[in-house]
């Protein structure tokens, strides 16, 4: 039998996986260590999921207008789509002090280029 990570019964309906999930991953994968969403806040883990979720390739809608697992999981994490993962990435690590520290995607980059001419 597979893992329950891999199954329905494993993944959270609304994005991401559900403890009996991040259980059995933990159990196929020794060593690691998965946590729930965070879903607001400065978190610098927060930050991190947004910055590679927000450059993940793919859709974010199924031809049917359905949303697919990576905008669930945006969703998730408090984010309604990738540019907007992009944007709060941008303004959570200016909000912990890493904006100089050579962090931020070149995709963030960019927003915040345009941002800062568009006046946003």
């Amino acid at each position: 039998m597979t893992a329950a990570w891999t199954r329905k019964e494993g993944k959270n309906a609304k994005g991401g996986l559900n403890e009996k999930g991040r259980k059995s991953y933990e159990a196929a994968n020794p060593g690691s260590n998965l946590k729930a969403p965070v879903k607001s806040g400065d978190n610098p883990r927060r930050a991190s999921f947004l910055a590679r979720m927000g450059n993940m390739p793919g859709p974010e809608r199924k031809p049917d207008g359905s949303p697919t697992r990576l905008l669930l999981s945006l969703k998730a994490w408090g984010a309604s789509s990738k540019e907007d993962a992009r944007a709060k990435e941008a303004d959570l690590l200016a909000g912990i002090g890493t904006v100089g520290a050579g962090l931020l995607s070149p995709a963030v980059l960019e927003y915040l280029r345009r941002r800062d001419e568009e006046g946003m």
